[in-house]
Formats: structure tokens, C-alpha cells, sequence
């Protein structure tokens, strides 16, 4: 495959992040669009608040799985 060995080819394929930072940007993802659906069926300013101080963090919170997640076990 382009004039790479075998084994190094199957090293290509190996996913970037990892199982942890899939499995915690889907359920932090689900638990946004979620809370987004309550605040666009409900606007109020504590639901606005909640969906706030839940965003928040979010970012940084998939960003840390996403550097962590090659180290940690799979």
C-alpha cells in the first residue's frame, strides 16, 4: 500500500482518538442536543441558565478525552 510495510499500513488505521473520547463526545453531544430541545420547548431564563452551565465545560471536557484518549486503556 503506497510502499508501506504491512505492519506499518495496519498502524495507519488505528483510530486517532480512541473508544473513551467517541463514547464521551457522543454522550456529552446527546446530553447537549437534549437540553437544547428542553430550552427551545421551554425558554425560560432558568432553563437558559442550566443549558449555559452545562455548555460551558462541554468543550473542554471533549477536548481533554480527545488529547487523553490515545493513553488511556482501550
Amino acid at each position: 500500500m503506497f510502499g508501506l510495510s504491512e505492519s506499518r499500513a495496519q498502524g495507519c488505521r488505528r483510530r486517532a482518538f480512541g473508544d473513551v473520547y467517541l463514547w464521551t463526545a457522543a454522550i456529552f453531544g446527546t446530553a447537549l442536543i437534549a437540553l437544547n430541545a428542553w430550552l427551545f420547548l421551554r425558554p425560560t431564563a432558568a432553563h437558559a441558565w442550566a443549558v449555559f452551565k452545562f455548555s460551558s465545560p462541554y468543550p473542554a471536557i471533549v477536548f481533554l478525552f480527545m488529547v487523553l484518549g490515545p493513553y488511556l486503556p482501550q
